[in-house]
């Protein structure tokens, strides 16, 4: 809405006229960059920079590492706070496990670039990241314990495999005059991994959290079927992710039966669920192509064993 009109063109949303202008205005800037170096005029940057072995690998390979990175820290604690009812100060403790993961590794994988490529490392930083996500990932259902999630620090410790490595090699594929602007590369990169990596996530966990309690609704026997038009319009025209404490104060404001109160209580607790879970599965697809990206890393150590 601008004021009082819709802006609607083609009756379509804005949002993926704007996305694809954004990535027009990205070809554009490429396009104009490389006009300017091939012209010897100075730009934000250099295009050739990304001509370089490893190079687009590598800024892909940070920037899904950021945007795992990223959505976690927001899917991870709101689950916590939501689905528990912890407090911020208390999901921070949380996630230690995760951060003691992650800065952990981060130094022995700083100790391992002696004796093993650069590649490999990251390679079983992202199997490692997997292998935690996946752990989490299946241990989140309606009634779970939060100490089951401490899958989370070792998908901290394959982040920080990754992150003990990406940086280095990188930067190391460069010479010293190009440093500057290659470290630029990398910053835009890690700010649009974790834009879109949180964006993402929020974005697909609403859309699931709509569709499972549009889907239970329709089909719940405890629900009057002449409420569940009503209920599924409500649904579609706008959800949240709700904590326990809110949802039972929006219910207790509907007087409703109790039969009611307590069907739909079951039926969004399911849908929460559901959408921390597909949350979860977005940062496993992505840490997949992540390690598809990895393969195209240069295969080389950052560090020589000392004679």
């Amino acid at each position: 809405m601008i004021g009082s009109y819709a802006f609607a063109p083609f009756g379509l949303s804005i949002t993926p006229i704007l996305v694809g202008a954004g990535f027009l205005i990205i070809i554009l800037l490429f396009r104009w960059e490389r006009h300017l170096e091939q012209a010897g005029k100075d730009g934000l940057f250099k295009p050739s920079i990304m001509q370089i072995d490893g190079m687009r690998a590598g800024l892909s390979v940070r920037a899904i590492q950021v945007g795992v990175s990223a959505a976690f820290l927001y899917i991870f604690p709101l689950m916590l706070q939501l689905s528990f009812s912890y407090t911020a100060i208390e999901a921070g403790f949380a996630m230690m496990p995760f951060s003691i993961g992650l800065l952990l590794f981060a130094i022995i994988g700083s100790k391992l670039s002696a004796r093993f490529t650069a590649k490999r490392i990251i390679q079983v930083g992202f199997l490692m990241t997997l292998i935690g996500l996946i752990g989490v990932g299946n241990r989140i259902v309606p009634d779970i314990n939060p100490a089951e999630l401490l899958m989370g620090s070792f998908l901290g410790a394959g982040l920080g495999l990754i992150a003990s490595q990406i940086l280095n090699l990188i930067l190391s594929s460069v010479s010293m005059k190009n440093i500057s602007e290659t470290s630029g590369l990398i910053g835009t990169f890690e700010q649009l991994g974790a834009a879109v990596g949180i964006a993402l996530a929020g974005v697909i966990m609403l859309t699931v959290l709509s569709t499972s309690l549009e889907n239970q609704i329709s089909v719940h026997p405890s629900l009057p079927t002449e409420i569940n038009a009503a209920l599924i319009t409500a649904v579609e025209d706008g959800v949240q992710l709700a904590s326990n404490e809110q949802l039972e104060a929006s219910l207790a404001a509907l007087s409703i039966s109790a039969e009611m109160e307590t069907a739909l209580f079951e039926i969004y607790h399911i849908a929460r669920t559901d959408a921390f879970r597909a949350g979860i599965a977005l940062l496993i697809y992505s840490t997949l192509l992540g390690s598809i990206f990895a393969l195209g890393l240069p295969n080389r150590k950052l560090l020589n064993k000392k004679t």
